[in-house]
């Protein structure tokens, strides 16, 4: 829910984000869904409810992101941004000579 009161969002397992205005009485109605990330997990806002902030987790393979939402007067939900996490390569890079040497220490290439 947004530090107002007015807006209250959940993230769906289809990639979808669904909003709902909330009225001063409490009735409860559907806003516009916005389907732009995958998998959102977790929902924060900023502290003046300005701001939308989705984490979706991703694979091994995908990482992660985050992606931050502008909230309109209306609820409406606009991207202003996602943060990607990078994958680790953990195999170690090094650039051997055509003889087979390594480049940097010029020694013998050995096995990593």
């Amino acid at each position: 829910m947004s530090p107002s009161g007015r807006f209250a969002y959940t993230g769906n397992a289809s990639g979808s984000i669904s909003g709902f205005a909330i009225d001063r009485d409490g009735a409860v109605g559907a806003l516009a869904t916005t389907a732009l990330v995958p998998s959102p997990r977790d929902l924060a806002f900023d502290e003046s409810g300005r701001f939308l902030y989705a984490v979706s987790p991703g694979t091994a393979a995908t990482g992660g992101q985050v992606t931050s939402y502008r909230v309109g007067h209306d609820g409406s939900l606009t991207v202003t941004g996602t943060v990607g996490r990078r994958r680790r390569d953990h195999r170690r890079r090094r650039l051997l000579t055509p003889a087979g040497r390594d480049r940097r220490t010029g020694g013998p290439a050995r096995a990593l």
